[in-house]
């Protein structure tokens, strides 16, 4: 990233909260130009700048937190979740459980969702603590929507909790949420490694692998069977008479951490595409060269290091760009 970003972050915390302060450009030299804590720390500073001046209820900080999330979308993966992590941590904070007994019902929904979003574009397993510790408010007061426990489940298969998601849809059956598969790992779980969650043909299970990256070639490709974009790309690498081979051997096609883990949509897909199967990331803090997940995006590694990304896919394709990284990792010859 480059000076246009920081500009166009501080032009971000001044839409999301009307604050004038900026910060000085010096920080940026000093963080690094776009770093998730440079950005985070514009929209943090700007939302504290606000706070004393005008206090907010509950339903006005989700509301804030909200503009973050939607002016963050053009980021990679890991800024936006840094951003977004950085500015509940200043508006919403670690909830207690005397905090939460004093807040009304509809404030405690409203911090609920903040921590549900969080924890949607983070991943992480903090705010979901905090959606359950706020779930178990509302239950306790027979205030808790349907909603808000179908995102509760959603919750904790996103964070991998499927024991405490599995207990949630036998208490409200009613809910209709997926039915998960069952888990089992393969016993040769190298520590180190990412891991995977791969498909089984047959049974509604998954097999949780170890992955060595640090492989001469190898095409690390997020995707997702329903992402039409995915759908695109993977059909024209497929009927490439010399990308679909290559890509067939050395591409690994590999599924975010998601709040629904969709096991029909990629046993159906896998069979229908067995040189093309997806497998699930188990947890994306795993995988730390990946730095977006959104789909479909190309990384090409030579001996587990990072040499060139590719992302989306437009209608014109973008196999120019996919024979590039193939011929920068050796894959394919240059000419």
């Amino acid at each position: 990233m480059h000076d246009g970003v920081i500009e166009f972050a501080r032009y971000r915390a001044y839409a999301v909260t009307g604050c004038s302060r900026s910060l000085p450009h010096p920080f940026a030299a000093r963080d690094g130009c776009g770093s998730p804590v440079a950005l985070a720390a514009l929209v943090g500073t700007a939302l504290a700048c606000r706070a004393p001046a005008e206090p907010s209820t509950t339903a006005h900080r989700l509301e804030t937190l909200r503009r973050v999330d939607d002016l963050s979308l053009a980021l990679t993966t890991r800024s936006r979740a840094a951003i977004v992590a950085a500015s509940y941590g200043t508006l919403f904070g670690r909830p207690s459980a005397l905090a939460l007994a004093e807040l009304e019902s509809a404030d405690l929904e409203s911090w609920f969702r903040a921590a549900s979003l969080t924890g949607y574009d983070t991943a992480g397993e903090t705010f979901v603590e905090h959606m359950s510790r706020i779930h178990g408010e509302l239950e306790h007061r027979g205030a808790a929507s349907d909603v808000i426990h179908k995102k509760m489940f959603e919750g904790y298969v996103q964070v991998r909790m499927l024991d405490e998601a599995r207990a949630l849809a036998r208490q409200q059956p009613h809910l209709g949420v997926e039915v998960l598969p069952e888990v089992r790992d393969t016993g040769a779980l190298v520590p180190g490694r990412p891991s995977l969650w791969v498909v089984d043909p047959d049974k509604r299970q998954l097999q949780r692998q170890s992955i060595d990256l640090h492989q001469p070639a190898q095409v690390v490709m997020v995707s997702l069977p329903d992402c039409h974009f995915s759908q695109n790309a993977m059909r024209a690498l497929e009927s490439d008479p010399v990308l679909g081979p290559v890509l067939a051997t050395h591409a690994l096609r590999l599924a975010p951490q998601a709040a629904q883990i969709d096991f029909d949509v990629l046993q159906q897909w896998n069979r229908e595409h067995p040189t093309q199967a997806i497998a699930l990331a188990v947890r994306s803090d795993e995988w730390p060269l990946v730095d977006s997940w959104n789909t479909p995006t190309f990384y090409f590694l030579k001996n587990g290091t990072l040499v060139a990304k590719v992302e989306g896919w437009p209608p014109g394709g973008r196999r120019a760009e996919v024979v590039a990284g193939l011929q920068q990792i050796g894959l394919l010859p240059v000419r």
